[in-house]
């Protein structure tokens, strides 16, 4: 994925404690991460509450937190729908 969109997904299974080293190793060379606070897609376009991954990460990390809001996603793409290419 990162080869086509200069992202890079992070692991949803195993340990946090992994995944947070693997965000915090790219937020340490200088990359911006995307995050969302929830840690998942609302399946019924409710926010969900936050997890504190955020801030943890970014005391650690010693970065600025920029809050945004994505309004329309669960509209535009519900959780579980996928995009389709025309062949």
């Amino acid at each position: 994925m990162e080869n086509f969109t200069n992202l890079v997904p992070m692991e949803r299974t195993g340990s946090l404690r992994q995944s947070l080293r693997h965000a915090r190793s790219f937020l340490d060379r200088g990359y911006n991460a995307l995050i969302f606070p929830e840690g998942t897609r609302s399946m019924t376009g409710v926010m969900a509450d936050y997890k504190p991954v955020i801030g943890y990460l970014a005391l650690h990390a010693k970065v600025g937190v920029l809050p945004m809001y994505l309004d329309g996603t669960y509209e535009a793409m519900p959780k579980g729908t996928t995009i389709h290419q025309e062949p």
